[in-house]
């Protein structure tokens, strides 16, 4: 993995603990922000238009999910609010600082009528998953092993 901090490039080979993926074309499981310190609104973008989505410094981000991956919508203060299945490329909005993937959503969405968001605490994450994540970024490692991604899926599931 290629990883840009600050102006600076570094390349990092599969390391453990972190990475236990052999292949980074396996399916795995992602948790990914929905970019509520900066917009609020970015979560009803993504549930409406079901994407995943990325915005300035950090849009390149979406390359990193595969098509089958399985993308776990993490607002900030909440907690886990959805999940759904990465379908097909890359894909950019014109005249905007935003590249995104279409979802699948695998779970139900929140409605944006209703106020509150159900979701799952990310204390609960942990505790479903055995294992601490790097909350600061877009998408928080570790990455999740598709047995694990499934396992946290049918967990939220029973919470949503």
């Amino acid at each position: 993995r290629v990883y840009e901090i600050g102006k600076e490039y570094y390349f990092e080979f599969f390391a453990l603990p972190f990475d236990r993926h052999m292949n980074p074309a396996s399916i795995k499981g992602v948790l990914f922000d929905t970019n509520r310190s900066y917009d609020e609104d970015s979560i009803w973008e993504m549930i409406e238009n079901k994407r995943v989505a990325a915005y300035g410094d950090a849009q390149y981000v979406v390359e990193y999910l595969n098509p089958e991956d399985i993308v776990f919508l993490c607002h900030r203060w909440v907690g886990i609010v959805a999940a759904g299945e990465v379908m097909g490329p890359v894909k950019s909005v014109e005249n905007m600082d935003e590249q995104f993937r279409d979802l699948k959503f695998l779970t139900p969405v929140p409605d944006k009528q209703k106020g509150s968001i159900p979701n799952m605490p990310f204390s609960m994450v942990s505790q479903v998953t055995g294992k601490s994540f790097f909350w600061a970024r877009t998408i928080k490692a570790p990455y999740l092993t598709r047995d694990e991604a499934m396992a946290l899926l049918d967990e939220l599931k029973k919470v949503l």
